[in-house]
């Protein structure tokens, strides 16, 4: 919690963990559509027998000219790979997806990605108008 507190009152964004981010919606719909890939080698994902598990919590915070107005409840995100599945997310990265209402007031959204046990962040500023 506090690293998402930190990152949502930061002027930049967290780069430890790099992100891309695809933004769509419907022009007269409230609700944005994220699809958040990160990138898996600055994530830690181990052995566990047969599988590559690990796990990353991801939230967004609202902005208001350039102020910070909320953040949405983290979702954590388990990971769990057989090898021909971390192959592809070796490619494509993990892959995770959220729609956020999005008021008139927003103009930004801040995408964040936290790695518990590394410690590491990751964020993206998205501007919405």
């Amino acid at each position: 919690e506090a690293a998402f507190r930190d990152q949502s009152h930061s002027p930049f964004d967290a780069t430890e963990i790099p992100l891309r981010v695809a933004m769509s919606r419907k022009p007269s719909a409230k609700t944005v559509h994220f699809e958040v890939h990160v990138d898996p080698a600055d994530v830690l994902i181990e052995h566990r027998g047969e599988r590559l598990q690990g796990s990353v919590i991801v939230t967004f915070a609202l902005y208001s000219n350039g102020v910070f107005q909320e953040a949405l409840p983290p979702i954590q995100k388990d990971l769990n790979f057989t090898p021909e599945q971390f192959n592809r997310v070796l490619k494509e990265g993990i892959v995770t997806s959220q729609d956020v209402l999005v008021t008139d007031r927003i103009q930004q959204v801040r995408v964040m990605v936290f790695d518990g046990t590394l410690q590491g962040l990751g964020s993206v500023t998205i501007p919405i108008r």
